[in-house]
């Protein structure tokens, strides 16, 4: 039996054109700049979806085995089965949010929390425990894909810009790093953030990179770590999420005119040290 456990409870993706009105002009990426680490994706399960028809935005619900994503079409966050993306339940966004486009799933000791926030214009980031609020949004140049870290600290991409930023819950304590070094010159959409070698390990990708890249925060300076090809070839590349339960990353996409949902595992060859995903976290 299906559990509609976590929306029940909150509720009683040379120049190319990109067609996609949040994918903005894109350029051909060119080739990646190496890293220090050799990074290998391999997919583990694929399947396509509808939703209402424009999905972007995903997080992941470990404790309910759960996959969030949005759909600024609908305006909803969905709630999926991960391993095929049956539709368990919905959250209608509110009127503020009405390109709905980054979610975020945080468990308190009360209950749980979904933050999103909107692509077309930058608007407060919304919040839903039982009823919408609002906090400050520090994220110009429009705001993508989100997700949060160990700590409770909001993690952002934006598109035009490509720099990363950090916040905490309330909108401050405020961090930003440009990324523009390494990401091709065209929008940002994808921000995944997992444990990494007793850190932060934090990926971002595009709407039509190709590449996924891979950064490491050691403290305080962001570190790249190198890219890796996308686990498939698509038109279109939207959010990445992480899941500490399954130890894999979900994937929103689009071929064609048919969307997808991917998951996929990544392992790091060090230069130095050559350490599995799995024996990364083993380090913990």
């Amino acid at each position: 039996m299906r559990s509609a456990a976590v929306l029940v409870m909150l509720l009683s993706s040379a120049t190319l054109v990109a067609h996609d009105a949040d994918a903005g002009p894109s350029v051909a990426p060119g080739v990646p700049s190496p890293g220090r680490a050799d990074i290998t994706i391999t997919q583990v399960n694929t399947y396509t979806v509808t939703l209402g028809g424009n999905p972007r935005g995903c997080d992941f619900a470990d404790n309910f085995d759960a996959l969030l994503v949005t759909d600024y079409t609908s305006d909803l966050v969905y709630e999926l089965d991960p391993d095929d993306g049956y539709i368990i339940d919905c959250l209608p966004c509110p009127a503020g949010i009405p390109d709905v486009l980054g979610v975020v799933f945080q468990q308190t000791p009360g209950g749980f929390i979904v933050y999103i926030n909107n692509w077309n214009a930058v608007t407060p980031i919304y919040k839903y425990d039982g009823s919408w609020s609002t906090i400050p949004n520090p994220v110009s140049g429009g705001p993508r894909g989100m997700d949060m870290d160990e700590n409770n600290m909001i993690w952002c991409v934006a598109a035009e810009t490509r720099i990363l930023f950090r916040f905490n819950t309330s909108g401050g304590s405020v961090t930003a790093w440009s990324l523009a070094g390494q990401l091709p010159a065209s929008y940002s959409c994808a921000c995944a953030v997992f444990p990494y070698n007793g850190s932060v390990g934090i990926l971002v990708g595009g709407y039509t990179y190709g590449n996924f890249y891979f950064y490491e925060l050691d403290g305080v300076n962001l570190n790249y770590l190198g890219s890796a090809p996308e686990p498939a070839s698509v038109t279109l590349s939207y959010d990445v999420c992480y899941s500490a339960s399954r130890d894999t990353f979900f994937w929103v996409s689009k071929t064609g005119s048919a969307y997808s949902i991917t998951e996929f595992e990544v392992e790091f060859d060090m230069a130095l040290t050559s350490d599995t995903w799995a024996g990364i976290k083993a380090s913990f």
